[in-house]
């Protein structure tokens, strides 16, 4: 292979394939690339990815089956990737960068998949679940929290709208909730200049159909503001708690029976 042993630099066409032949569908935060397509148009790019995956040693021939093979330790993380749970984690820190990626979960192993930005991604096991879940506990900052009960509800607004709102949109949408302009401004202020800021994303299935829920924060200096989005139509924006974020990594851990050591201290 051209990775360590067990990372995989792979092309989004690539997994698609290699999801077919392992009969994984319905992952979090994938989309076929093919859809629209033709099953001739699709045929044709098999028969150009084929050989590339063979050459990267990922897919490997059975010579008393004649047929091809998906790499053992491979085909183990594009599985786990069809999990029931899943976490999108994000974190930027000026000066120091950015991390993007999904997190799949599994009680025995967690796959992590990043994207390179190029039209591919990365695919390694990182851990245990118990492990990775210790991870997301440092995405954010739980050891501040405000003195200030600050609270205020944005209905029919999401976080996906909010993050791409202008200074004008932000100061509208929290005037006209109730918020008084001096405090508007404060919280813009921190929304588009953040010195550090991270979310955590939990995607849990059920059926065909993806339920999630979104918690995000922003800080410059000693002022951080929590965001919580848990029914995908309106957001809630308050003084930074960390107990809510303790609670919801705590909450998502016990869907699979994980056991966080200390969470509750």
């Amino acid at each position: 292979m051209e990775e360590d042993e067990f990372s995989f630099k792979i092309s989004y066409i690539e997994f698609f394939f290699l999801t077919q032949m392992l009969s994984v569908d319905q992952i979090a935060g994938y989309s076929d690339p093919f859809r629209g397509y033709l099953m001739d148009e699709i045929e044709e790019e098999w028969e150009v990815t084929l050989p590339i995956l063979i050459r990267k040693g990922y897919l490997i021939r059975n010579d008393t089956k004649g047929t091809y093979e998906v790499d053992g330790a491979l085909a183990l993380c594009i599985e786990v990737c069809g999990s029931n749970y899943a976490v999108r984690a994000t974190k930027h820190i000026d000066g120091l960068g950015d991390y993007e990626g999904f997190l799949f979960f599994t009680p025995e192993l967690a796959v992590e998949w990043t994207d390179d930005g190029h039209g591919n991604m990365f695919i390694c096991p990182v851990a245990n679940a118990p492990l990775s879940i210790d991870v997301l506990y440092g995405l954010f900052p739980l050891n501040m929290s405000s003195e200030k009960k600050w609270i205020i509800e944005l209905s029919q607004v999401t976080w996906r709208e909010w993050i791409v709102y202008s200074s004008e949109q932000m100061m509208n949408a929290l005037l006209e909730e109730g918020c008084l302009p001096e405090a508007a401004e404060v919280i813009c202020h921190c929304f588009l200049h953040a010195e550090s800021s991270g979310s955590m994303e939990y995607w849990t299935r059920t059926g065909s159909y993806w339920n999630q829920e979104s918690y995000h924060f922003v800080r410059i200096g000693d002022l951080a503001y929590l965001v919580s989005d848990t029914n995908m139509s309106s957001i809630r924006i308050q003084a930074f708690e960390p107990s809510i974020v303790k609670a919801s990594l705590e909450c998502f851990a016990d869907l699979f029976k994980v056991v966080k050591e200390g969470a509750r201290s």
